[in-house]
C-alpha cells in the first residue's frame, strides 16, 4: 500500500472529520475525536482550519456539569452547494431537473424543464445560469439514464443526443467545476446502499422509472460493480425483444411484474445476492402479490433471495448522487 504524504494525510484526515460532522447538528472536540479515531489535538486543529475559512461555526456552550462548559462546533452546510442533475425519460416525456443542494442535501430550490432534445448545449446552458445564480455551488452531480463509464455515456439510452459522448469532459471544460455522472440506476442502488449500510453488502437493485423499461444495479461485497464498460446491469438484454416490444408488455395485466419475474431467476444463479430489490411506484399490491405467487411456485423457490419493495426509487437515486459529488468534491487535488 503506498504512503500517505502529510499533504495527503492532512486532507484524508479534514474529509474525514468534515464527513463525520456532517451526520449530526453539533459536535464537541472530544465527540470528534471518538468518532472519527484521531487525537483530540487534530481534531481541534482542523477545527480550527474550519473555522478560519468559514467551513464551520462555533455554537454556544453546551450545558455545564459544574466545570467548563464543553465547545460546540457545527458544519456549515450552506458554506459548499450542489448542483444535482437529474436527466429523466417518464412515460416517453424527456426532462432536466437540477436541485440546488446544500452539502448534507437539503434541498434549497429545484426547477424541472421539459425538453423534447436533451443535448450537450441545453446542459450547459442550464447549468450555467444555476450557478451564476448560486455563486456557492461547487460541484455537479449527474443522474444518467444510460450506461456509463469513466464519464463517457454508452449503448443506447433515451438520451439519444448524449449517446456515445465523453459527458463529463464536454461540460466540465465550460463549467470549470468537479462533475460526477453516473448511471440512473447505478445511484439508486448506491443510495440504497448507503441507506441499510450493516444489513446487506449483495444485493441486486431493479428499478421502473415511470412508464419506462427498467434498469438494475449491483452492489456486490458493499462496492457498486459497474462491469469492465458500464454495462452491469443492462436487463433490458435478458429479454429477447426489442424496447417498443417491452414497453407494450408493461401495458398488459402484470406486465411489470412478468418482467421482474423474468429478472428473479439469472440475477439469482449469476451472483446469490441477499437481497433483490424492485423500486417503482407503479407497481400494485397485486403485482407484489401475483411475483410472490409464482415465485412460490418455481421448481426451486427456496433459492430466491428475500424480495424488497421500497416504492419510488427517486430518494434512493438522489442520495446516491448527493454521495458521488460530495466524494468528488471533498476529496477533490
Amino acid at each position: 500500500m503506498k504512503k500517505q504524504t502529510t499533504a495527503q494525510l492532512r486532507k484524508s484526515n479534514h474529509n474525514l472529520v468534515r464527513n463525520v460532522m456532517l451526520t449530526e447538528e453539533a459536535w464537541t472536540k472530544e465527540a470528534l475525536a471518538a468518532a472519527t479515531g484521531l487525537s483530540r489535538s487534530t481534531c481541534c486543529n482542523i477545527l480550527m482550519d474550519m473555522l478560519a475559512a468559514g467551513e464551520a461555526v462555533e455554537l454556544s456552550h453546551g450545558a455545564s456539569d459544574g466545570g467548563r462548559p464543553a465547545r460546540r462546533f457545527q458544519y456549515r452546510r450552506t458554506s459548499v452547494l450542489f448542483a444535482l442533475v437529474l436527466l429523466q425519460c417518464e412515460n416517453l416525456q424527456k426532462s432536466v431537473s437540477i436541485l440546488v443542494t446544500d452539502a448534507g442535501g437539503t434541498v434549497l430550490s429545484r426547477q424541472k424543464r421539459p425538453a423534447d432534445r436533451v443535448n450537450v448545449e441545453l446542459l450547459r446552458k442550464l447549468l450555467q445560469e444555476t450557478v451564476k445564480a448560486n455563486p456557492g455551488v461547487k460541484a455537479v452531480g449527474i443522474s444518467y439514464p444510460g450506461a456509463v463509464r469513466n464519464g463517457r455515456t454508452a449503448c443506447r439510452s433515451d438520451m439519444e443526443e448524449l449517446t456515445g459522448l465523453d459527458l463529463q469532459t464536454l461540460l466540465r471544460q465550460r463549467l470549470e467545476l468537479p462533475l460526477y455522472i453516473e448511471n440512473d440506476v447505478n445511484l439508486g442502488a448506491w443510495g440504497y446502499a448507503r441507506k441499510h449500510r450493516g444489513e446487506t453488502d449483495t444485493f441486486a437493485y431493479i428499478a421502473f422509472p415511470r412508464g419506462n423499461l427498467p434498469g438494475c444495479g449491483l452492489v456486490l461485497n458493499g462496492q457498486l460493480f459497474q462491469g469492465c464498460r458500464g454495462f452491469a446491469g443492462e436487463v433490458l438484454y435478458i429479454q429477447n425483444q426489442d424496447w417498443d416490444e417491452q414497453r407494450r408488455r408493461l401495458r398488459e395485466k402484470h406486465g411489470l411484474a412478468d418482467m421482474v419475474l423474468q429478472m428473479l431467476r439469472p440475477i439469482t444463479a449469476l451472483l446469490d445476492p441477499d437481497r433483490i430489490v424492485i423500486a417503482s411506484d407503479e407497481i400494485s399490491a397485486d403485482d407484489i402479490a401475483y411475483i410472490q405467487e409464482k415465485c412460490q411456485a418455481m421448481v426451486r423457490h427456496d433459492f430466491l433471495p428475500e424480495l424488497i419493495f421500497p416504492g419510488d426509487y427517486g430518494p434512493d437515486n438522489l442520495a446516491g448522487l448527493l454521495n458521488g459529488v460530495q466524494k468528488i468534491y471533498f476529496t477533490a487535488d
